[in-house]
């Protein structure tokens, strides 16, 4: 019986030692964070993608447990956003695996924590991440992580209608040329790809349209677009007509406009009414 207990002793103790054996002399292991990226940018808010990618030396698959972030700007030791990543699964055995860890952010809220901040600006930050792991023989190993950059907080560029310039002006048929003026209220830069509107004089609704119009407009920088309109103004009546001959009325113009920036693509809505002159 004892030369069976001291067998099974050594045996037991080859065990152990095996397993140590298995990290013996192996590095611990390591991560990185590859790129982040916005998707669903709006202009209430946005969801920043951040592409961990984990490294596995050993030679049995690395359990993940969780991984935690904050994001900060500036001197503030404040985050303006934190919370815990849904990480799951392993790592496989010498081998790797890019996680894709997205955080929410609501600018509503950004704003309300970062001093100074409001819409048009751009946002650097400064991302703190810990990823935890659950090495065999080890126990839980927390890998720090870093990335910096900047977000958009967008604003709606600024809209005029100078002028509506009439080139044929009659109970049946109504056509011109609307010219209207898009200041970028950005501090990045915008290339409107296309403008879908509603435009309406004196309270009636005349005309929609899908205007494809390239321009690109630089960070504050103002541009102008030449828009043909026609339509009929017989539903309206005669006070439309004889609006539309005066030297200028009331508009309003409201719709979406789609641009691209260097955060991806963006889809502003926007209002605006005022005074616009008429001429022939």
């Amino acid at each position: 019986m004892k030369c069976v207990f001291l067998i099974g002793s050594a045996l037991s103790l080859l065990a152990l030692n095996g397993c140590d054996s298995v990290l013996a002399g192996l590095d611990k292991p390591r991560a990185s964070v590859k790129g982040a990226r916005l998707s669903g940018l709006t202009l209430t808010g946005a969801t920043l993608d951040f592409d961990v990618a984990v490294d596995n030396p050993y030679g049995v698959p690395l359990p993940l447990t969780d991984l935690r972030y904050g994001l900060t700007s500036g001197n503030s030791a404040q985050p303006f956003a934190q919370g815990k990543a849904n990480v799951a699964g392993t790592i496989p055995a010498k081998g790797s695996r890019t996680l894709q860890v997205p955080v929410t952010l609501d600018f509503a809220s950004v704003m309300g924590l970062v001093q100074g901040l409001r819409p048009g600006k751009l946002l650097p930050y400064q991302a703190d991440l810990e990823l935890s792991v659950d090495a065999p023989g080890v126990g839980l190993i927390g890998l720090p992580l870093r990335q910096s950059g900047q977000l958009p907080i967008p604003a709606v560029p600024k809209f005029d209608v100078s002028q509506l310039k009439w080139s044929e002006l009659s109970l049946s048929r109504v056509a011109g040329t609307m010219d209207l003026g898009i200041t970028n209220t950005n501090e990045f830069p915008l290339n409107l790809s296309a403008l879908s509107y509603v435009l309406s004089l004196g309270g009636n609704r005349v005309f929609e349209s899908v205007a494809k119009n390239g321009l690109d407009l630089a960070p504050g920088a103002a541009g102008r677009l030449q828009i043909p309109i026609s339509f009929s103004p017989a539903q309206a009546g005669l006070g439309l007509l004889s609006m539309l001959g005066g030297s200028g009325g009331g508009y309003n113009l409201e719709g979406i406009l789609d641009a691209k920036t260097p955060f991806g693509a963006l889809a502003l809505p926007f209002a605006q009414a005022g005074q616009a002159a008429f001429s022939k």
